[in-house]
C-alpha cells in the first residue's frame, strides 16, 4: 500500500479517469489497426524487449490525447517508448502503449494499453487513476482512488479465495521469472500448484481484477507495466505487494485477492 497524499477532488479524479480511458482506447485502436498485419516487424530493444511500429504509433496517439487536455495543468508523461522529460510537475501520466508485444506479434489477442496517473507519496509513485484497455477483446478496465474499479460500466472484484489449495495462479514466462530472481519459486510452484497458468502481462492482471484468476506473480516490471494495475487491483478489493527485481530499475509483484497475495509474498520473502 502507499502513503497518503493530499486527496484529489472526486470530480477531478472522475475527469482524469475519463481522459485516461479516452487516451487508452485511442492508443489501443491505433495498435489494433496493425494487429496480424504481416508487414509489421518486431525489433529487439537494448533491454531485450520487443518494439514494433504499432508500439510507437500507439504511444504517440496516447500522448496527443493527454497533452491536449488542460485538466491538470502541466503534467509530465512517462512512456515506455518515448521516455520522460521531467518538468517538476505534481502529476505524471505513465503510459505503456502496447503491453504484451510478444502476444501482439504472434497474433494472440492478449495485449493492451496501460495508462496511470501518479503523484509522489512518501514511498514513491502513488497511482491515482488506472486504465487497462484490451482492444482485441473489447474490454476496458478503469479505476480511480476511492471510486472503485469497473469494466465497461460494471464493477469488478477480485475472487476473495482464502487458500492456495484449488486457487488459479497466473505467472510470467520462465525467462522473465528468472530475470526477476524468481526462477526457484517458479519451479516450486510448477511442482506444487495444480492450477498454474501462463496468463501474463496486462491480460493476466485483468483476469485477477475480475476474479477469474485468484493471484498473479509477475516479474521484472517497469513503472509503465505496473502503476495502472496497482490502483486497479486495490479498487477491486485486492492487494499488491512489490519488491525490487534482480533486473535494475524493475519490480516484482504479487497481486490479486488479499489472503493469497500475503500467503505467496510471505513465502517468497521467507
Amino acid at each position: 500500500m502507499f502513503a497518503t497524499v493530499e486527496p484529489m477532488q472526486r470530480e477531478t479524479l472522475e475527469a482524469a479517469l475519463e481522459l485516461a480511458t479516452a487516451a487508452a482506447r485511442a492508443a489501443g485502436e491505433r495498435a489494433l489497426a496493425w494487429f496480424r498485419d504481416p508487414s509489421v516487424a518486431a525489433e529487439e530493444k537494448a533491454d531485450g524487449t520487443l518494439v514494433t511500429r504499432a508500439d510507437t504509433e500507439a504511444e504517440a496517439t496516447a500522448r496527443e490525447v493527454l497533452q491536449a487536455s488542460k485538466l491538470l495543468g502541466e503534467v509530465e508523461i512517462l512512456g515506455e517508448e518515448g521516455g520522460l522529460q521531467e518538468t517538476g510537475a505534481e502529476y505524471r501520466w505513465v503510459v505503456d502503449p502496447l503491453d504484451g508485444t510478444l502476444s501482439f506479434v504472434r497474433g494472440i489477442p492478449h495485449f493492451g494499453t496501460l495508462i496511470a496517473l501518479v503523484t509522489q507519496g512518501d514511498g514513491g509513485d502513488l497511482p491515482l487513476v488506472g486504465v487497462l484497455h484490451l482492444p482485441a477483446l473489447g474490454e476496458t478496465y478503469g479505476a480511480a482512488r476511492g471510486l472503485g474499479a469497473w469494466c465497461d460500466g460494471r464493477p469488478v472484484r477480485v475472487s476473495g479465495r482464502q487458500t492456495l489449495t484449488g486457487a488459479l495462479l497466473a505467472v510470467q514466462d520462465p525467462d522473465r521469472m528468472r530475470e526477476g530472481g524468481l526462477g526457484a519459486i517458479h519451479a516450486e510452484l510448477l511442482a506444487e500448484i495444480d492450477l498454474l497458468r501462463g496468463y501474463s502481462d496486462c491480460f493476466g492482471h485483468a483476469l485477477a481484477l475480475r476474479g477469474a484468476v485468484d493471484v498473479v506473480l509477475d516479474a521484472a516490471l517497469h513503472p509503465w507495466d505496473l502503476r495502472a494495475s496497482q490502483v486497479l487491483v486495490e479498487e477491486a478489493g485486492g492487494r499488491h505487494r512489490t519488491w525490487p527485481s534482480r533486473k535494475n530499475g524493475t519490480e516484482n509483484v504479487v497481486l490479486g485477492t488479499p489472503a493469497l497475495v500475503d500467503a505467496l509474498a510471505n513465502r517468497i520473502e521467507a
